[in-house]
């Protein structure tokens, strides 16, 4: 098999600078927190991209979105609405949930060597989707597919869930 490489799951480093802010930013984040929650619509338009990391632009956080949308489309025949971990990136690790109605829950953790465990991330993804599904049936409030969910409420909401896996 000549001509064949094998991929490291590890980031490659290319000068002693960038190591050091990957070395640096690792210890900051002594456990794995919520970076951004994205709700996505089920024509894989963005109604909600929540950033809770400044430190990364929020287009980044949109790209890995994007890519995680194509691994829901990839695992489309699967049954169950979670979908656990959709992909890594560097230091960060997205995962999925789909709805009944086909809308996306993504979360995507600042990861560092501590476990990600599936009960807590599942418990993340209920009370977001338990959210969502309150959103949903107030008779006064429409969910424009254009414009995306303009709620402070449910923004909030979002907040809570990242401050409770922050403090776990």
């Amino acid at each position: 098999m000549t001509g064949v490489s094998k991929l490291s799951s590890e980031p490659r480093v290319h000068n002693t600078t960038q190591m050091t802010s990957l070395s640096q930013r690792s210890v900051s984040h002594s456990l794995s927190s919520i970076a951004c929650i994205a709700i996505i619509g089920k024509l894989n338009n963005p109604l909600l991209v929540k950033c809770l990391d400044s430190s990364v632009p929020e287009r980044d956080f949109h790209l890995l979105c994007y890519s995680a949308c194509d691994v829901f489309d990839e695992r489309s025949s699967k049954t169950d609405s979670y979908f656990g971990l959709l992909l890594c990136f560097e230091d960060y690790a997205a995962y999925g949930y789909q709805t009944n109605t086909k809308n996306k829950i993504i979360i995507i953790f600042n990861h560092s060597d501590a476990a990600i465990k599936d009960q807590e991330v599942k418990s993340a993804f209920k009370e977001i989707h338990e959210a969502l599904i309150g959103l949903s049936c107030n008779p006064f409030f429409i969910i424009d597919e254009k414009q995306g969910i303009k709620s402070t409420k449910f923004e909030s909401k979002i907040e809570q869930v990242a401050a409770k896996w922050t403090k776990a």
